[in-house]
């Protein structure tokens, strides 16, 4: 290839990257250490805090430095206009107490304390017309998630109550047992639970989003039977190309797609691929896959890649045993994936060479726009409205 015809297809790549709204599936948005960050860890770590409840507290002061610290800011908002993500789906999740009620409204808390502060830098996607809207103004989205349905109880009037808040996308269960179905690493999955089937009717009557990423293959079916509404897949990867319990079979990929949804395919190492070198190659393997089984309309991204641990605190995460009590055993490898960087994806903001990885794959430029946040748009509004 010659020099000119390289510097065209890097021009078309990046003319691509830049027209298109752009959504991660499952992301914080970019990872970076303040002095204040690392220094908050290394105390906590010094008093023997549970390690869990270390992350959760560099999370909140993490919002805190992005209001506070313009330097942080800054940094923060190149790296997040590098990778040229219009939004991201943020999942309320705290490590120490996974999907309960009151860390679910802390980490919403946490959220609106940034959008009252910086509402010129940081958006809450509401309606689809607000994503449209941030991408016109070049601005931040953050969309509202959970990856679990533990924090409404056995109480329905919480989901409406977290709707209020703003809360758009739910997973019914994270990797194990819950009283609405089963995750995908549960030992028995059974399906929906009469209660789960009674969630799904009110995600649907509050135009929210179901979300099965890491559901059990019984749920997924019952739910994607029993929701009125397209469901979706904002993370996960195709089990035939990846032998891994987090994957989807292609009875689940098809039946999602039949009834309007998309699959939002990761980035997590470990996961997509038992390859020890991982690369972009091993997630474009799942992106091509799934096409060719269920066609470019219903393929989106969710990264789900894990913040980058400073050497301590990946030592502490490792013995505290976190991965176990999220219903990962070690064949999951999911602690192996936080230490593993992907060949041309080393960090967030390498997200422009997945456009040009699409583009270079022959996918044509209304396909890849497709992939990148155009069937998210489509499914949020056809759903949230």
């Amino acid at each position: 290839m010659s020099i000119q015809a390289a510097q065209e297809r890097i021009d078309v790549a990046k003319s691509v990257h830049d027209e298109s709204i752009i959504v991660d599936n499952n992301h914080y948005g970019p990872w970076i250490y303040s002095d204040k960050m690392m220094q908050t860890a290394d105390r906590l770590l010094a008093a023997n805090t549970y390690p869990p409840a270390v992350w959760d507290e560099m999370i909140r002061v993490r919002i805190h430095e992005l209001v506070s610290n313009a330097e942080y800011l800054r940094e923060y908002l190149a790296n997040w206009d590098k990778a040229g993500v219009t939004a991201i789906c943020y999942s309320l999740f705290s490590y120490a107490e996974p999907y309960s009620f009151a860390t679910t409204v802390r980490e919403i808390a946490h959220l609106t304390y940034l959008f009252d502060n910086l509402p010129d830098k940081f958006q809450k996607i509401l309606k689809a017309e607000d994503l449209v809207r941030v991408k016109a103004k070049k601005g931040h989205g953050i969309i509202l998630y959970v990856e679990s349905t533990d924090e409404f109880g056995k109480n329905l009037d919480n989901i409406d109550f977290f709707h209020e808040l703003g809360l758009r996308i739910v997973q019914l269960t994270y990797n194990t047992r819950n009283w609405v179905g089963n995750g995908c690493t549960e030992r028995v999955d059974d399906g929906l639970s009469y209660f789960g089937l009674q969630v799904v009717e009110r995600l649907n009557e509050l135009h929210m989003i179901v979300d099965l990423s890491h559901c059990g293959y019984k749920t997924t079916m019952d739910a994607i039977a029993n929701s009125k509404d397209p469901v979706v897949f904002t993370h996960t990867f195709a089990k035939e190309v990846s032998k891994h319990d987090r994957g989807k079979t292609d009875e689940q990929l098809q039946a999602l797609s039949e009834r309007g949804g998309f699959v939002g395919v990761m980035l997590v190492p470990h996961f997509i691929t038992s390859d020890p070198h991982p690369s972009l190659e091993h997630f474009f393997r799942h992106i091509d896959y799934i096409v060719k089984l269920i066609g470019v309309d219903h393929l989106a991204i969710g990264t789900d890649l894990y913040p980058p641990a400073n050497l301590g605190l990946s030592k502490a995460l490792d013995s505290s045993n976190s991965w176990m009590s999220l219903g990962f055993r070690p064949e999951h490898r999911a602690g192996e994936s936080r230490k593993t960087v992907i060949e041309s994806f080393k960090d967030w903001s390498d997200w422009p060479n997945i456009t040009a990885g699409l583009l270079s794959r022959g996918y044509s430029k209304d396909d890849v726009n497709k992939i990148l946040g155009g069937n998210f748009l489509r499914v949020f509004e056809r759903i949230v409205g």
